[in-house]
């Protein structure tokens, strides 16, 4: 974004369409250096010459004191005015400098394409990834399965210029297992600009089967990466089997958890990025509870 300076008003005798060499300050004002503007810096300028003017970025060379021209509006149908010798210059706001206030979200639950509403300046991404599956159970086992853990989260924030678009993937959740199977790891969700990974956010791990003289473990939780906030970072860990009790999924990100299955208890959906219920079914084998699918959350910022 274009630089800002106070009171900052000059003269210039550049004929044409090229570079500006600043000349003196205009009475009541002050010269660009006087108003803090420094060698190199990018200022949003103003012409006024006559019935013609122009509004652009510039670059200021202190050694000088020249201002090169890039026009972003103008009364020559947006193209640099043609200087008499007689103009003045100052330094000002155009319209997209100042923020609307608005602001908007777009939520993807599944796989797309994210694209900026046409007023959006900034946006804040946030990235959860999906939870893994609960264990499955084996018929008098006395213990119950794990519990999946619970999907990353990762959040950045981002200047929308020149983002015309962003791909979006969501993981899903991992499968319960059945009987002696684990339960199966969530997927990643991430969001990537042409290749380049913007946030990205790992699913929990799945469940260990159920056990017959000890509980199992609660699988871990999902980690983030690729971006620069990342509250929370992994995800839960699942709990683990207890005597007779199917271990409690992990809570996502944002909360969610599913408690554990008793005898004859069915598996169980999840909620976005939990994991998956442990298994316990008594004399029968059980299956456990599928982790919660992960979700990209755009906050867009005018």
């Amino acid at each position: 974004m274009a630089l800002l300076f106070n009171r900052a008003k000059m003269t210039t005798a550049t004929t044409g369409t090229g570079t500006i060499t600043l000349g003196s300050a205009v009475d009541g004002y002050q010269t660009f250096a006087a108003a803090g503007v420094s060698d190199s810096d990018v200022v949003r300028y103003v012409i006024e010459d006559g019935d013609n003017w122009e509004i652009g970025e510039g670059t200021y060379t202190a050694s000088g004191t020249t201002l090169t021209r890039s026009v972003l509006e103008s009364s020559n149908a947006d193209s640099a005015i043609s200087l008499s010798g007689d103009a003045q210059v100052f330094i000002g706001l155009a319209a997209g400098d100042v923020p609307s206030g608005r602001i908007g979200i777009q939520l993807f639950e599944s796989s797309g394409t994210y694209t900026p509403s046409s007023w959006a300046k900034y946006v804040k991404i946030t990235c959860v990834g999906a939870g893994g599956g609960g264990g499955g159970f084996v018929a008098n086992d006395t213990f119950g399965s794990a519990g999946g853990g619970g999907g990353g989260i990762a959040v950045d924030y981002f200047d929308l210029s020149g983002i015309s678009s962003l791909s979006v993937t969501i993981g899903s959740g991992g499968g319960g297992g059945t009987g002696a199977g684990a339960g199966s790891a969530g997927g990643t969700s991430q969001v990537d600009n042409g290749g380049t990974i913007l946030a990205r956010a790992f699913g929990g791990g799945g469940g260990a089967r159920s056990g017959s003289t000890s509980s199992s473990p609660g699988a871990g939780g999902g980690a983030s990466s690729e971006a620069d906030i990342r509250p929370g970072l992994s995800g839960s860990l699942g709990g683990a089997g207890g005597n007779g009790l199917g271990g409690n999924g992990a809570s996502g990100p944002f909360g969610g958890a599913r408690k554990g299955a008793t005898t004859g208890g069915s598996a169980l959906a999840s909620f976005f990025g939990s994991g998956g219920h442990g298994a316990f079914n008594g004399a029968s084998n059980g299956t456990g509870g599928d982790g919660g699918d992960g979700f990209v959350l755009f906050e867009e910022f005018g």
